[in-house]
């Protein structure tokens, strides 16, 4: 149960042996064999799928083999008819039916509970939301009840509410009487909300405007140039 070759686990009297060493390289392969082998059959630890710590010694094979696997389907029919799920043909999928097989324990333990008719029902069908509804919830005669199924996707055929009749007459109470199945088709989406803020300044340029003129005497001057001009010549 350890990477360490076969030969090593040996005491020295063996492992200088050459016999032994013969033996121990042709068992070498088929121990690898068996511990990888190991992790396949921790059916439990696969079916639950929630990452609970396991021993020490099964956390290395484990991880030696590349950690668990989903189990194969047939493997989870095996396991359903070993923990006696109820209605276990009116899984229409593979998640339905490990979610069937995961919950059936706890459902034969509530079973005749409201808990134990929409556990059932959200677990054979996967993509609805169900709600019990008791009979001092709509104003109905005591022991009665009925139930409201959200359907989330494409929606639900007539067959798939036959199926539900059939897990509610399964899991109900059996003096409680079932007044009858709403549906309502929903969807989940995601809504975004945003804001936005603008702001500005408006500014306008215009040309300066003259409200007020000021008038100041010109002073005009008129005057008279007289220009004379002489040429003398000498000659020798």
């Amino acid at each position: 149960m350890s990477d360490r070759p076969f030969l090593d686990l040996l005491p020295a009297s063996l492992s200088m042996d050459r016999t032994m060493h013969g033996v121990a390289d042709s068992l070498e392969p088929h121990l690898c064999t068996g511990d990888a082998a190991i992790a396949s059959i921790l059916l439990i630890a696969r079916l639950s799928g929630d990452g609970k710590p396991l021993a020490p010694a099964l956390e290395r094979l484990v991880e030696q083999s590349g950690g668990l696997k989903d189990l194969e389907e047939n493997l989870l029919d095996l396991m359903a008819w070993q923990y006696h799920v109820d209605d276990y043909d009116l899984a229409q999928s593979y998640d339905a039916k490990l979610d069937m097989v995961r919950t059936s324990i706890a459902l034969h333990r509530k079973k005749g509970t409201r808990w134990a008719v929409r556990r059932a029902i959200d677990a054979a069908f996967q993509d609805i939301s169900t709600t019990v509804l008791e009979w001092f919830e709509y104003g109905a005669e005591p022991y009665h009840f009925k139930v409201a199924i959200s359907v989330f996707g494409d929606g639900i055929m007539k067959e798939a509410i036959e199926r539900a009749h059939r897990l509610i007459e399964s899991n109900k109470s059996k003096r409680s009487l079932c007044d009858g199945i709403t549906l309502a088709l929903a969807s989940s989406v995601t809504t975004h909300c945003g804001t936005a803020v603008c702001m500005g300044t408006c500014i306008t340029i215009e040309p300066e405007l003259i409200d007020a003129l000021d008038a100041q005497p010109l002073n005009s001057f008129c005057g008279l140039g007289t220009h004379i001009e002489s040429s003398m010549t000498i000659c020798s």
